[in-house]
């Protein structure tokens, strides 16, 4: 058991090692390490020939979606984490005219929120806390009433607490979800989670029947 140990040490130093040589590397040619990638600091340079790209967001404005998924009647609708912490919609995407597209504000106040999912038209959003049920009691479009759905996963603070990846099992009624593990500054996990449970694993989340 202390051979196996110490090699472990002796292995992760060597990685350590050379992963820091090339980056020295790197950065002495004026290149950043780890080198940009399209969707991570890169944008996209091409696309499969199967797809189709339109730009539906204003130009001057870099949205941070957190989640996005379609009303029955085509609407897009989609949650940001940003500040704001809204939810939008956006009507005429299935079109091919980016300039007839309309954007509504339907919510604000979401914290955190990295996943949205729409089952039978009624809108569910992901916070780092709670999964929220968004509902519009009088019709205007506006959300008038965010119903808490399920909480209760435990919490530290840690910046890298995150409830994301939200899916729905339309056959068990279900949804899963991801819980994001607490880490120090630089990413190393910080074991045990201090908030009380191994954030590591899958977190899974069923909706209560109203």
């Amino acid at each position: 058991m202390l051979t196996v140990h110490r090699t472990g040490r002796v292995g992760l130093s060597l990685v350590f090692s050379l992963s820091l040589i090339f980056a020295l590397s790197l950065a002495a040619h004026g290149q950043q390490w780890p080198l940009p990638t399209p969707g991570d600091q890169a944008s996209l340079v091409s696309h499969h020939p199967s797809y189709d790209l339109m730009t539906i967001h204003p130009p001057d404005e870099l949205p941070m979606v957190g989640g996005l998924d379609f009303l029955s009647d085509g609407r897009l609708v989609v949650t940001y984490m940003d500040p704001r912490g809204s939810v939008k919609i956006y009507d005429g995407v299935q079109g091919d005219d980016p300039s007839a597209i309309t954007v509504t504000e339907i919510a604000w106040g979401l914290f955190k929120s990295l996943g949205l999912k729409v089952v039978n038209d009624e809108i569910y959003v992901l916070q780092e806390h709670e999964l929220t049920k968004l509902i519009d009691h009088d019709g205007d479009g506006i959300i008038n009433e965010y119903r808490t759905v399920v909480t209760g996963w435990d919490q530290s603070g840690n910046f890298h607490e995150f409830a994301f990846g939200l899916i729905y099992d339309e056959e068990e009624e279900v949804f899963y979800a991801n819980l994001g593990s607490s880490i120090y500054p630089g990413g190393l996990s910080i074991i045990p989670s201090p908030a009380g449970l191994d954030r590591r694993d899958y977190g899974s989340i069923r909706e209560t029947k109203w």
